[in-house]
């Protein structure tokens, strides 16, 4: 329940009841907990070298959404609201003076370059998605200079796909049938 201003509109820091931001962020930490779960879950099943990275990363994410719940929980039980007790710079931080609109409108466009990237690996591999993808973001969101974006891009994508390209041959070695010469016994 929101508290009441003087001039009868929410208090300041304390979100409306049927705003935008009690219905996003909420859903947004419920999207994380689910992702984190669904990683930690499908893990499961693998050696343990391979799974020890995805079920690490997910146990620290669903570590950090429990603290981060226990923290509204703790300030729910005082009878404060969570963002009455944040300065206002980190209720707003970088977002400060921009309207909602155009702070979703961001969140929609770094939600398509994300999907782009995910795309770009169905359709053409994982390491040359990447590559297309950091150049094409530093190029054009990140406003770098394109022959810096190449260069950047270019050095860290070679050397792993040069990483690869031993793996495979190192594993082809290994699986091929090892022919016996001809010879005394």
């Amino acid at each position: 329940m929101a508290a009441a201003a003087p001039d009868g509109g929410a208090a300041e820091g304390v979100p409306e009841p049927f705003s935008i931001e009690r219905i996003v962020g909420p859903g947004l930490w419920v999207i994380a907990l689910l992702g984190f779960a669904a990683a930690f879950w499908s893990a499961t099943g693998w050696r343990f070298s391979a799974r020890l990275m995805p079920q690490t990363a997910a146990a620290t994410g669903l570590i950090v959404i429990a603290c981060a719940s226990l923290m509204v929980l703790v300030a729910r039980l005082q009878g404060k609201p969570f963002l009455a007790s944040k300065t206002s710079y980190e209720i707003m931080g970088a977002f400060e003076g921009l309207s909602e609109k155009t702070v979703y409108a961001r969140l929609v466009v770094e939600a398509l370059w994300l999907g782009g990237l995910l795309v770009g690996v169905l359709l053409i591999g994982l390491m040359p998605a990447m590559g297309a993808y950091m150049f094409a973001y530093m190029a054009t969101a990140g406003k770098t200079r394109w022959p810096t974006a190449l260069i950047i891009t270019v050095s860290p994508v070679d050397r792993i796909l040069s990483a690869v390209r031993e793996a495979i041959a190192r594993a082809v070695a290994a699986l091929a049938p090892r022919r016996r010469l001809p010879g005394p016994a």
